[in-house]
C-alpha cells in the first residue's frame, strides 16, 4: 500500500475519532461548539499516545518479547500522557470558560472520563493493527506451505 493511501487512511481515522468525541462530550453537555475545540485541544494527546504506543512500543519491545521495558515503556506513556491532559484540562479552563470553572463541561475536567477515552482510542487501534498484523502472517504462512507443496 502507498503511503498517501496510507496516510488518508489515518486522516479519516482520526476525523471520525474527532467526530465522535465532539458528539460524546457536546452531547453531554449540550454545547457542540465548546466539545469541538476542546476535543480539537484534546486530539493530538490521543494521536501522540497512540502512534507512539502501536508504532513505537509494540514493535520494539511487546513483538519482540522484551516485557519488561515494554511495561515501563508504556506506564511512562501513561503518565505523560496524563499529565498533558492536565494541560489540556487547564488550557480548556482558561480559553473555554474563561478561568470559570463552572462552565467548563464536568466531563472535560474528569481525568478518567478523559484517560479512559484517549486509551480507548489507543487500544482499539492497537488491537486492529495487531489483528491485521496477524492476518499478514497467516498469509504468508499459507503461501510458504502452497510454495512446499510441489
Amino acid at each position: 500500500m502507498n503511503k498517501k493511501m496510507q496516510a488518508g487512511k489515518h486522516l479519516i481515522f482520526w476525523i471520525i475519532t474527532g467526530i465522535i468525541l465532539t458528539v460524546v462530550f457536546g452531547s453531554a453537555y449540550n454545547d457542540y461548539v465548546k466539545s469541538f475545540y476542546f476535543v480539537t485541544f484534546l486530539l493530538p494527546v490521543a494521536m501522540a499516545t497512540s502512534y507512539f504506543f502501536n508504532y513505537y512500543l509494540v514493535p520494539r519491545f511487546l513483538l519482540r518479547k522484551k516485557y519488561p521495558r515494554f511495561a515501563l515503556y508504556t506506564f511512562y506513556t501513561l503518565v505523560v500522557s496524563l499529565y498533558l491532559e492536565m494541560v489540556v484540562i487547564t488550557v480548556s479552563f482558561i480559553v473555554l470558560a474563561n478561568y470559570n470553572f463552572e462552565e467548563l463541561n464536568p466531563m472535560m475536567t474528569n481525568i478518567f472520563v478523559l484517560g479512559f477515552a484517549i486509551y480507548l482510542i489507543v487500544l482499539l487501534k492497537a488491537f486492529y493493527l495487531l489483528y491485521r498484523r496477524f492476518l499478514n502472517h497467516e498469509f504468508r504462512l499459507k503461501q510458504l506451505k502452497n510454495e512446499k507443496k510441489p
